[in-house]
C-alpha cells in the first residue's frame, strides 16, 4: 500500500501559493493538498506446476544466499551501468541528500561459478571511481563482500579489480556526480521507462519520525526532468528504436536543448 502526495492547484497546471513547485512535507495543512491511497494486491498467474518450481527455485536461492551472505566471494560480469549513489535523510531536524558513491550494475554477472539471471550491483566509493573510471561495456572480476539489501545483491568493498576489456565509453565522474545532485529531479513515482533509463537513479529516503525508521526507494532523474511525459530521452530512444533519427543526431540535439 503507498500513498501518493497530490496538489488540486498543481494537477490542473496552476501555480502554487507559496511558490512550491513539487508537494511536500509542507502541503499538509493546505486545503489543495490531498492523497491517493494505491493498493497492490499480488495474483498467481502461474500453473500449478509453474507455481511448484518457482517455490523450489527460491527455496534454492535463499539457501545460496544464506550460505554466502556476508563472505567474501568473487565475481566477474559486464558494467550495464554506472551510476551515483545518493541517500536521503528525512526528519524534523535534517533533510539532506549526500552523494555515497556510485553504484556499478553488472549483467551476466558470475559469483565464483553462478551466474545470476538477475542484476548484480558493486557498491564502490568517489575515490574508486577515480580511480579505475568505470564505464559501461567494461569487462571485470574481483573479489567482494556479498550483501543483500531489500531484494538487491550488492557486493561491498570491492578489491583485486582485473579488466578483460575496456569498453572506452563515457566516463561519469564525482565533479558531475555531484551536480546532477543538486540539478536534478525527483519523482513522485517509478515509471519503469525511467528506472531502465540512464539517466534514472533509484535513491535510498531513509525517513526518522520519532522511534519510527522507514526505508524505501525514491526516483530521481540526473537530468533534472520532473515529468516523464516531457521528457526528451524517453522520446529519444523511442525514435531510436524505430530508427527515425540516428541516434548520434538524437543525443546531439537533445543535449543542446537541455544545456
Amino acid at each position: 500500500m503507498q500513498f501518493l502526495w497530490r496538489c488540486q492547484i498543481l494537477n490542473k497546471g496552476g501555480s502554487c501559493p507559496k511558490r512550491y513547485r513539487h508537494v511536500g512535507r509542507n502541503c499538509f495543512n493546505c486545503k489543495s493538498y490531498f492523497e491517493e491511497k494505491l493498493q497492490c494486491r499480488p495474483e498467481v498467474i502461474l500453473t500449478t506446476e509453474e507455481e511448484e518450481e518457482f517455490w523450489e527455485s527460491y527455496r534454492d536461492f535463499e539457501d545460496w544466499l544464506n550460505s554466502n551472505r556476508n563472505r567474501q566471494v568473487e565475481f566477474s560480469g559486464e558494467v550495464s551501468s554506472v551510476k551515483p549513489h545518493f541517500q536521503k535523510l528525512v526528519s524534523s531536524r535534517e533533510n539532506s541528500f549526500r552523494l555515497l558513491g556510485f553504484l556499478l550494475g553488472l549483467k551476466e554477472g558470475f559469483i565464483g561459478r553462478t551466474r545470476l539471471d538477475n542484476h548484480l550491483y558493486v557498491n564502490i566509493s568517489l575515490r574508486f571511481q577515480e580511480r579505475h573510471r568505470f564505464t559501461v561495456g567494461d569487462k571485470l572480476e574481483g573479489v567482494a563482500i556479498l550483501t543483500e539489501d531489500r531484494g538487491r545483491l550488492i557486493l561491498a568493498r570491492p578489491r583485486r579489480i582485473e579488466f578483460d576489456l575496456r569498453s572506452g565509453g563515457e566516463v561519469l565522474t564525482p565533479q558531475q556526480a555531484l551536480v546532477a545532485s543538486r540539478t536534478g529531479k525527483e519523482l513522485s513515482s517509478q515509471p519503469e521507462e525511467c528506472v531502465s533509463c540512464r539517466w534514472g537513479v533509484l535513491v535510498d529516503k531513509v525517513e526518522k519520525e520519532r522511534i519510527r525508521l522507514t526505508k524505501r526507494r525514491t526516483l530521481f532523474c540526473l537530468r533534472g526532468v520532473a515529468n516523464p511525459e516531457e521528457c526528451p530521452f524517453l522520446l529519444a530512444s523511442k525514435l531510436e528504436s524505430s530508427g527515425c533519427i540516428l541516434p548520434e543526431k538524437i543525443e546531439s540535439k537533445i543535449l543542446t536543448h537541455i544545456s
